[in-house]
């Protein structure tokens, strides 16, 4: 997955001339990443995120997901907060890792609001469905009573997807918090077995 998100910002790379070296840099550090050199390209990445144009967006994005990679989720969302202003083409993916790295620091708050802010802003992103079931976790991790909604809202859009049976027995798991048993129990019977 990572190294398609690599190719993808290689791809929104414009082609300008040699000369410029932070564009050489940035060349560089996606060559250095697509080997799996990930302390050169971060060598690289970190001097060009000071940039305030694209370059900079395009390595704050590439080392938001190194960041992520190397569970250093504090960076990740420092570093993917920098990249909505300066790289408008990749805001979506940048709004959506930025709530996974709060999510995986274990700041469900911030994750929920992250997650909220990529249904809210970009509804017709293709991060929407991932968006919708890691918001659920988010409201689940934090005991909200707005979790088994959240999770009726992911299976309503997205009740064939890959989350689906996670996304049901943590729907009841979060009815059982509330105290929800019969509520509960219907949820657990819409797991399917296999998961």
């Amino acid at each position: 997955m990572w190294v398609v998100l690599a190719l993808l910002l290689g791809l929104v790379l414009p082609h300008l001339p040699a000369s410029s070296a932070p564009d050489d840099d940035l060349r560089q550090a996606v060559d250095a990443y697509s080997r799996s050199d990930l302390t050169q390209a971060r060598i690289l990445l970190e001097g060009l995120r000071q940039d305030p144009g694209e370059v900079g967006g395009r390595a704050s994005y590439l080392l938001g997901i190194i960041d992520l990679q190397q569970k250093r989720f504090s960076l990740a969302v420092t570093d993917f907060g920098r990249v909505p202003d300066s790289l408008p083409i990749l805001a979506d993916h940048a709004t959506y890792y930025r709530a996974v790295g709060a999510f995986d620091a274990g700041d469900y708050s911030q994750a929920a609001q992250g997650f909220q802010e990529v249904l809210d802003r970009f509804p017709t992103s293709t991060l929407r469905g991932l968006a919708l079931f890691w918001e659920a976790e988010s409201l689940w991790g934090l005991h909200s009573p707005d979790a088994p909604v959240a999770f009726h809202r992911y299976l309503a859009e997205n009740g064939q997807a890959a989350h689906a049976a996670q996304a049901w027995f943590d729907m009841g798991e979060s009815l059982l918090q509330l105290g929800r048993w019969t509520d509960a129990v219907q949820a657990y019977r819409r797991v399917r077995w296999g998961f």
